[in-house]
């Protein structure tokens, strides 16, 4: 008889890829407080896998203009403000703000995030590549000091990132980013990159092009995907005669809307989903209710004009007063709330 001594099963340890991915949902969680994405057309602070160890320089014109630097590794890009940008002087320090993580689609992040959300400004993609640490990146990162190599468009060699000693009140961890001297650095005699570099990789504009052609709508995302699903039959508007192809504006004016006996019919005349006054104010959340029923159409971007009232039990209109209050967004059950929307336009 052989005697067997029974032995608790070895647990499996969780994959190192596993642990990063657990890791960058939870440190996205700030991004996330911190923008309405209803606004913004930012990416959404979703679980990705990681592709490598890439990096992006994106010139951003909020508060003040600087530069975002953000490394991919766990899963998201950590990120840094960098002040006055890069410089390829070696030895010369450029403040870098440590801020939240981002989500690796921010990667290829290029619009204007509208006025009042955070970060709002014009922000284009200067630089993109890869970014080669020395050693092991976790250690240096909780550290404080990286050494890595960039491997960019515009910005090469070695680099370093070194965290200072905090400030009493301090929010933010401030580092402090520096050109190696190598073959990619430059004298304080030669062209600056940032004066010599101001467009994007990715669409050829500068900062102030793309700034003047008005905020990048949430809506307009999702225009391509919308496009592909029509029928090769439909028309495609950039076969209208006069037609071009272009981004609707932050605002227009409203027309004052006219009372007819019904809404016009035929396929020229779509019905909106945007509320806003005359004066430019989005009162969507005093208009729950016809948001909510408008979200419902899922109609690619448009610009239309209408007027919103409020009927008591006949079908009668409330009065002017009663109707511009904010009170018409939490109407009694006596009344109906309804909308009446139209515009003349293209098919789209």
């Amino acid at each position: 008889m052989v005697a067997a001594s029974a032995r608790p099963k070895a647990r499996k340890a969780p994959s190192r890829g596993r642990a990063a991915t657990k890791r960058a949902s939870s440190s996205l969680a700030t991004y996330q407080a911190k923008r309405d994405f209803s606004i913004t057309s930012e990416p959404r602070a979703k679980r990705a896998k990681s592709q490598g160890d890439r990096f992006v320089v994106q010139k951003h014109d909020a508060r003040r203009l600087h530069y975002d630097l953000r490394l991919e590794l766990d899963g998201v890009l950590k990120s840094w403000a960098v002040t006055r940008g890069p410089s390829l002087v070696p030895g010369e320090k450029r403040l870098a703000v440590h801020t939240e993580d981002h989500p690796l689609k921010y990667i290829d992040f290029e619009g204007v995030i509208p006025a009042g959300q955070y970060g709002g400004g014009t922000m284009i993609v200067w630089d993109q590549g890869r970014w080669i640490p020395e050693g092991d990146p976790h250690a240096d990162y909780a550290r404080g000091r990286l050494t890595f190599t960039l491997e960019g468009e515009r910005l090469r060699g070695k680099w370093h990132l070194v965290r200072t000693r905090g400030k009493p009140g301090e929010r933010n961890e401030q580092w402090l980013l520096l050109k190696s001297d190598d073959e990619a650095a430059r004298t304080s005699e030669d062209p600056d990159i940032l004066e010599e570099e101001t467009t994007s990789l990715k669409s050829g504009r500068t900062i102030e092009e793309l700034a003047a052609q008005g905020d990048i709508r949430v809506d307009h995302a999702a225009r391509e995907m919308v496009a592909r699903s029509k029928s090769e039959r439909s028309r495609r508007p950039s076969k209208v005669k006069g037609a071009k192809k272009g981004i609707l504006p932050p605002f227009v004016e409203p027309a004052l809307a006219q009372l007819v006996e019904s809404a016009p019919r035929g396929g020229n005349w779509l019905h909106e989903i945007k509320l806003l006054t005359r004066k430019g104010l989005n009162w969507r959340a005093k208009f729950k209710p016809i948001a909510n029923a408008l979200k419902e159409m899922k109609i690619p971007s448009a610009l239309l004009d209408g007027e919103i009232v409020v009927e008591d039990e006949a079908g009668s209109q409330v009065s002017r007063r009663s109707s511009r209050s904010s009170r018409v967004g939490r109407a009694s059950a006596s009344s109906t709330m309804s909308s009446i929307c139209f515009i003349s336009t293209a098919k789209t």
